[in-house]
């Protein structure tokens, strides 16, 4: 099946891409305005990877989509748990995945930067357009780095080489 989402990476995106999570990931943890190279951001519901976007998903990720738990505080606490991830109900089929960012930084309750780590190959055209048809009448933009360019630096950059698609 052609648009099937297949889990099949090399070795050197793999580390590239963990690599420039955590530098995201670190920085939406401990700042409010954030900043990695030139990219900027509000903490907001956080910074993943590998998050997987399906059919019944809204851009407003974790307050429209399907399979949301009911929200609800227990003793002042989010009773669906500390982790966005944790809010969906496992039991509820939310469709087929439309497409798999490597990494995706939320900005007021919806994605606002999505980036891409190539090594071999650059992003398909078919995707560009299923994340292009998804934000349609939202604010996204959508990045592709090389795996080298984030590798060949030995701490957080002040710039990363990348190309801009949306």
């Amino acid at each position: 099946m052609k648009d099937k989402f297949i889990e099949n990476e090399s070795h050197k995106h793999r580390l590239a891409k963990e690599l420039l999570y955590s530098w995201f990931d670190e920085q939406n943890k401990s700042n409010d305005s954030c900043q990695i190279a030139q990219f900027k951001w509000r903490s907001n519901y956080g910074v993943f990877t590998e998050l997987k976007f399906y059919e019944t998903s809204a851009p407003y990720y974790f307050e429209c989509s399907k399979g949301l738990k009911e929200y609800s505080l227990i003793n002042g606490v989010d009773s669906r748990g500390l982790n966005p991830l944790d809010w969906f109900d496992t039991k509820i089929d939310r469709g087929k995945i439309i497409f798999v960012p490597d990494i995706t930084i939320f900005h007021k309750g919806c994605p606002t930067i999505i980036i891409e780590v190539v090594h071999k190959n650059s992003l398909t055209k078919s995707k560009i357009e299923k994340i292009k048809q998804f934000f349609q009448y939202h604010h996204v933009e959508l990045y592709e780095i090389d795996a080298e360019e984030i590798l060949r630096h030995t701490g957080i950059p002040n710039e990363l080489k990348c190309a801009k698609i949306i």
